[in-house]
């Protein structure tokens, strides 16, 4: 939606700082209450090497969050934020920024992440009358993974196939994201072989974990093309290999650079140039 005039909230030099941040706490009793206020900083963990992400979020509490609201393990964190600043510029869709200079540009997309409490670390006193403490989350999947037991073969299918049929089915109807992924959303590329797996009383991850090792990938071209990885990030759960990550085309340039290095430079006589080239990194994703 295109706004009158410049918002200057969109102009940031931290390229990871949020706007519209909003944070939410529901109980078992389905009480909610809006914590955004007591949030000093969160921090979402994805990995390669993890099924589930994680979050942890750093409270800083003068109004005595627990005692009206105990922790117990049934909570769940729901945060909703964006990056600040302007995604593509000349844009004109939905979600449309005037820039300074009157040409437009494309606000980055609200996401929306939760989380279930499982952790409460100790209370510290900063202040009289405030304590900070961190809240640990995990991902829903992880928590009802632990509940289930497969027992079930899986032989003569095939790997990848197994892999699929056991995410969709093992949690529903909490899977509020059936799909797995490959690549960004494509689907997963199926393997050649079939599996020789029975799942002897095992959880789902620990199943998916045995079949991506059977798994052999169909590209016979790529390097090392079996490496698969199952994850999740911001747009759900993916499975896919190292290799294929590694040859998927490059999504953004940028430069890191010391901002003391000009500084720096002036008190030692190096020149501007010979500084910049010294402190400039370019790296590739």
């Amino acid at each position: 939606m295109a706004t009158d005039a410049t918002n200057p909230s969109e102009s940031t030099g931290l390229p990871a700082e949020i706007a519209d941040l909003q944070v939410k706490i529901s109980n078992f009793k389905d009480e909610v209450r809006d914590i955004t206020d007591l949030c000093f900083g969160f921090s979402i963990y994805e990995d390669l090497f993890a099924p589930t992400s994680s979050i942890e979020l750093m409270i800083v509490d003068a109004e005595g969050l627990l005692e009206q609201t105990p922790i117990i393990g049934d909570e769940h964190v729901t945060i909703t934020y964006r990056t600040r600043g302007i995604k593509n510029k000349n844009y004109k869709g939905q979600g449309t920024e005037i820039l300074q200079d009157g040409s437009t540009g494309e606000l980055y997309e609200v996401r929306v992440r939760s989380y279930q409490i499982y952790k409460l670390s100790k209370k510290q006193e900063v202040e009289e009358r405030q304590h900070a403490y961190v809240l640990h989350g995990v991902d829903d999947h992880q928590v009802i993974n632990e509940m289930i037991d497969l027992n079930e073969s899986y032989v003569g299918q095939n790997c990848i196939k197994a892999i699929d049929s056991i995410f969709k089915s093992s949690f529903r109807p909490f899977n509020i994201q059936p799909k797995l992924n490959g690549i960004e959303r494509d689907d997963p590329i199926e393997s050649t072989n079939s599996s020789f797996y029975i799942a002897p009383g095992v959880t789902p991850f620990e199943s998916i974990m045995h079949l991506m090792q059977e798994a052999e990938h169909k590209e016979t071209s790529l390097k090392n093309n079996s490496d698969y990885v199952f994850y999740q990030d911001y747009q759900g759960f993916h499975l896919t290999t190292l290799t294929e990550l590694k040859s998927a085309p490059t999504k953004f340039d940028f430069t890191v650079k010391d901002m003391g290095a000009n500084i720096d430079s002036k008190n030692d006589g190096t020149s501007k140039s010979d500084s910049d080239s010294a402190d400039q990194k370019t790296a590739v994703i």
